[in-house]
């Protein structure tokens, strides 16, 4: 489950007794990796996923005793197969994973609604785990630690990067759907009203006018990602005469190389253009088309983060080590920021 989804369901069902499940260690290979997540309710629901579904049967079974008793537990499971075969056959990953399970309640519940908040005002949250023997210390901080004690994990939440469709023909619809699972923040950007209507892209933000109005309004940033494909040449050439003046992490544009020749005459291309838009997989329709579009923006998202944080996982998460000894006092704390409204 992506962090947004997660904290999104932490939040809205606030009074449903759950558990949260977090991967923290991988040795060797594994379905997910550090900082991957799920949520079970005690009800018998699951929400995401940390496995390809043979471990979570497992874990459900901790479920009750982890709520009931309020205390967290540390599973550890060898994928190895000639070590261990049943899990080996049944994942057939070879690695070794250790997974948290924690009851959502308390301060880590507060820390985890105070994380959707930051995420909705486009700021980051670094939520810090340090564990001692019969217990776990949970902060909270705006920035990113360097190395604070000898057993902590980090998780980073990070506001969903927004992707901005310009164009809201029928062919937007499933590379809408595709992109909102995938955690990214869909705008659907398009002069016809008609056709920006909650009918037909639900979870999407709209705005509606001519491309320079849609432009000034959005200002797309250095971090935003956008897909041009209104079908109408006009449009989309006066869309990229105003884009490529921006600083993008990614500008799709679709189209046959000719009709993206065409609309490119005279207009410089900067690195983070693709055109035609899409990972070439032989595409036709919307639907493959669609698929083609978000496997390249998962692509460009994957190379973006390796890039500034050196690491590539699945929330962003990591164990930071150091020196410093158990503290004296290990009571939960938490500093963060202040949120107006919140």
């Amino acid at each position: 489950m992506d962090s947004y989804q997660l904290l999104t369901n932490v939040t809205k069902y606030k009074d449903m007794p759950s558990v949260l499940a977090t991967i923290v260690d991988v040795q060797g290979h594994a379905y997910r990796k550090a900082g991957a997540s799920m949520l079970f309710r005690t009800t018998g629901e699951s929400i995401g996923s940390i496995s390809p579904g043979c471990l979570e049967a497992d874990l459900a079974q901790r479920i009750d005793d982890v709520w009931n008793t309020g205390k967290h537990q540390f599973v550890d499971y060898n994928l190895h197969p000639e070590e261990d075969v049943i899990w080996g056959e049944a994942i057939g990953c070879g690695g070794k994973i250790r997974v948290l399970l924690e009851p959502v309640s308390g301060l880590l519940k507060s820390l985890l609604e105070l994380a959707f908040a930051h995420m909705n005002h486009n700021r980051k949250l670094y939520l810090y785990r340090e564990f001692y023997d019969d217990h776990i210390r949970y902060t909270s901080s705006l920035t990113a630690a360097s190395s604070i004690s000898s057993n902590l994990f980090e998780t980073c939440f990070s506001p969903r990067e927004r992707c901005i469709i310009f164009g809201a023909g029928d062919d937007a619809i499933p590379l809408q759907r595709i992109l909102i699972n995938l955690n990214f923040r869909v705008v659907i950007a398009d002069w016809r009203a008609e056709l920006c209507m909650p009918e037909r892209f639900s979870e999407a933000e709209f705005i509606i006018g001519d491309s320079e109005y849609c432009v000034n309004r959005l200002k797309p940033r250095s971090g935003d990602y956008v897909y041009v494909g209104s079908h109408h040449y006009h449009h989309d050439r006066k869309v990229l005469e105003l884009l490529t003046k921006m600083k993008l992490a990614y500008l799709g544009v679709l189209g046959s190389t000719k009709r993206v020749d065409m609309l490119f005459k005279g207009i410089s291309r900067p690195d983070y253009v693709k055109a035609p838009a899409g990972i070439s997989i032989g595409a036709e329709g919307a639907e493959e088309i669609a698929v083609s579009v978000a496997s390249e923006l998962i692509l460009v998202r994957k190379q973006l983060m390796f890039q500034i944080t050196g690491r590539d996982q699945d929330a962003n998460s990591r164990l930071v080590h150091g020196s410093r000894g158990k503290q004296e006092n290990g009571s939960a704390q938490a500093f963060f920021g202040i949120i107006p409204g919140y």
